[in-house]
């Protein structure tokens, strides 16, 4: 698995219910090649975590990937403070959760402009393409929250992660 395979993942349950879109559109979306992103398909496949007949991810197993797995599988190594766009829980929806005057974590990026100190996002183009899609980055606001977050932003991005996805942590 690769890091990009999550942002594919991430943006494969930020689509609306039952929407089917083509695999250029997914592409555009997760801000991947159209190549790379049908790589992505094929590991999440083999993994077990989206369906293989229509790519409809696998909620149990996405949940307990995300709850057990992923800040295994891609730690964040903090860096300094930067500009940029707010992740984790300085981003929505867990924002209105935390208080504001802690140090918030950003993803470094020239088209930003919350400053804060620097995680680098799972994939390169992520900061571009979640700017222009809110459900996306919210989506991997809360697996940063997961990656990068303490004890607090973990359970409360966990919880909201629940709720979404309909299943209960294990």
């Amino acid at each position: 698995m690769k890091p990009q395979d999550v942002v594919v993942l991430a943006a494969l349950l930020s689509r609306p219910a039952n929407e089917r879109e083509t695999l250029a559109v997914l592409a555009s979306r997760s801000g991947l090649s159209a190549s790379e992103t049908h790589a992505s398909l094929k590991r999440l496949r083999e993994c077990r975590l989206i369906d293989g007949s229509d790519d409809r991810p696998w909620k149990s197993a996405v949940m307990e990937f995300f709850a057990h797995g992923l800040r295994y599988a891609f730690p964040v190594r903090p860096g300094g403070i930067v500009y940029g766009l707010a992740t984790g829980s300085s981003a929505p929806p867990l924002n209105s959760k935390f208080a504001a005057n802690s140090t918030a974590w950003v993803w470094p990026w020239e088209g930003g402009n919350q400053k804060g100190e620097s995680i680098r996002p799972l994939y390169a183009t992520a900061p571009r393409v979640c700017a222009k899609d809110p459900v996306l980055w919210e989506w991997l606001s809360l697996l940063d929250a997961l990656r990068a977050g303490a004890a607090r932003e973990q359970k409360a991005a966990l919880k909201e992660l629940e709720d979404r996805l309909g299943v209960p942590a294990l």
